[in-house]
C-alpha cells in the first residue's frame, strides 16, 4: 500500500458524514450530499419564512397603534412593505430550490 492509498484510506468518506455511505454507488453518495444540503437550505427559508411573520405581525400592531402619530405610522408602513418584500423573495427562493432540487435528484 503506498502513500497515496494509506492517506486516502484515513480521510472519512463524505458519505460516512451521513452514515450513509456505500462505497459501490457513488451517485448515491453525490444524492445524500444533495439532500442534506436541500434540508438545510429548506431549513432556513422555512425558519426565515417565519421570522418574518412575526415581523410582520408586529409591524401590523405598530401601525394599528400609531394613534395619528404619522412618524410610528410612516415606520410601520415601511416595516410591513418590506416585510412583504422579503416574503416574496423567500417564496421565489423556496420554489427555486425545489425545482433545482427536482433536477439534480431525477
Amino acid at each position: 500500500m503506498n502513500i497515496i492509498e494509506k492517506t486516502h484510506a484515513a480521510v472519512p468518506k463524505i458519505g460516512d458524514f451521513f452514515n450513509n455511505f456505500d462505497g459501490a454507488n457513488p451517485d448515491k453518495n453525490l444524492n445524500d450530499v444533495i439532500s442534506a444540503v436541500n434540508y438545510f437550505i429548506d431549513i432556513a427559508l422555512k425558519t426565515a419564512g417565519i421570522v418574518a411573520v412575526v415581523i410582520l405581525i408586529f409591524a401590523a400592531f405598530g401601525y394599528a397603534t400609531a394613534y395619528g402619530d404619522d412618524s410610528k405610522a410612516e415606520t410601520a408602513k415601511k416595516a410591513i412593505f418590506w416585510t412583504i418584500a422579503g416574503l416574496v423573495i423567500i417564496g421565489l427562493a423556496y420554489g427555486i430550490v425545489k425545482s433545482i432540487d427536482v433536477w439534480l435528484l431525477k
